[in-house]
């Protein structure tokens, strides 16, 4: 089972909640968000991810997100 659908099974997606599964490098993840929110303030939320990205990667991810996003915030955890 992957996390996603393990997640889905205890938290429930709303109009201002969603968890979408996608490769998150190639960001067309960004297409299944409504346009609209991309102009909304948004917190993104990465648990358990930056840690297994190579850090060319993760540059990549940070520096892309304003193009997407007018105003973002994301919450993740390092070790």
């Amino acid at each position: 089972m992957k996390a996603i659908e393990l997640r889905k099974k205890f938290y429930k997606q709303t109009a201002n909640y969603k968890m979408i599964e996608s490769n998150v490098c190639n960001f067309t993840w960004i297409n299944k968000l409504d346009p609209e929110d991309l102009k909304k303030p948004t917190l993104l939320i990465a648990e358990g991810l930056f840690m297994y990205l190579s850090k060319e990667d993760n540059q990549h991810i940070f520096s892309s997100l304003p193009q997407y996003f007018k105003d973002v915030d994301i919450i993740f955890d390092i070790f």
